[in-house]
């Protein structure tokens, strides 16, 4: 999986137009500016508009693994995730590996799909299970849930949270 952090860069495109020499180490007061402004314009968007994000192909012919990302891609509701609207093209079995950030307990890895929820237990050390997926339009939700606590929703803009699918079969 990825780090929860996403990887920066800042280039001077006049003088750098191949983007060869990444100045993110150098101008870090530039680059925490620019970070700034982006939260804050996010933030202003986020409040005032109503994304909707597309449907998203999950067809491992066209792509293969699917990655969904929980603040790119994901629903909100009142500030919650809510999983990814998904068209799944084919019916079978699919392993699903989850960005648990810095959990590292053990927990359930839990799927709802048209209506039905499942779940696999994972060890502290593990992030990925298997799981049958139906064909199908619709939510799909799925999420770590460390044992004996409720359900945390992920509220930075950061992968925790992102699944990675591959079907199997």
């Amino acid at each position: 999986m990825r780090s929860n952090e996403p990887t920066l860069e800042l280039y001077d495109i006049l003088i750098d137009p191949g983007e060869k020499n990444n100045l993110i180490q150098t101008k870090t007061e530039i680059a925490q500016q620019l970070r700034q402004q982006y939260e804050s314009w996010f933030l202003s968007m986020r409040q005032s508009r109503n994304f909707e994000p597309g449907l998203i192909i999950v067809n491992q012919e066209k792509e293969s693994p699917c990655v969904l990302c929980r603040y790119q891609d994901g629903n909100y509701f009142q500030g919650r995730s809510q999983g990814w609207m998904v068209k799944i093209t084919h019916s079978g079995l699919y392993k699903i590996q989850i960005d648990k950030g810095q959990v590292q307990k053990s927990g359930k890895l839990i799927v709802y799909w048209q209506g039905r929820q499942t779940h696999e237990y994972l060890k502290q050390s593990e992030s990925m299970a298997n799981f049958e997926l139906s064909e199908g339009t619709g939510l799909l939700d799925i999420w770590f849930q460390v044992e004996g606590e409720d359900r945390s929703h992920p509220t930075e803009n950061g992968t925790v949270g992102d699944v990675i699918l591959k079907r199997l079969d």
